[in-house]
């Protein structure tokens, strides 16, 4: 279950697992920008799929309502692979919102995942909303 911290200029969603089985992506969690100016989001995950994939990772993004390529930058993968082995950002088709996807390797395999998501937002505006998908 994850552990959620609201404070005034944001939020912090820590223990937040996830799991998924085979190499659909699935749905893991979307970020939405409905600030008017800029607000920003750090993630950091540790995952592990049973196809001797293990690893950490870190993004960072920013973005705003009205932007529709919210940008994203993975600022440390460390593991066997490469990020898009196992986790893919997409633009759902609207606007400031980024959805984290995430599969395992090979059909047979289980990958899990834990996510602690920082969000920010400038004094007086909306914050960056986190909703959880499993």
């Amino acid at each position: 279950m994850a552990i959620w911290s609201r404070n005034t200029h944001g939020s912090i969603v820590s223990a937040y697992s996830a799991e998924t089985f085979g190499t659909a992506l699935k749905d893991v969690f979307k970020i939405s920008f409905q600030n008017a100016s800029w607000g920003a989001a750090s993630i950091f995950c540790v995952f592990s799929d049973s196809a001797r994939i293990s690893g950490t990772w870190t993004v960072e993004m920013d973005g705003y309502t009205g932007l529709t390529d919210i940008n994203v930058t993975v600022q440390d993968y460390q593991g066997p692979a490469d990020f898009d082995t196992n986790f893919a950002f997409s633009y759902p088709s609207v606007s400031g919102v980024q959805l984290l996807q995430m599969k395992s390797n090979t059909t047979s395999d289980c990958i899990q995942a834990l996510f602690t998501i920082v969000t920010s937002s400038r004094d007086g505006d909306t914050d960056p909303v986190v909703t959880l998908s499993q």
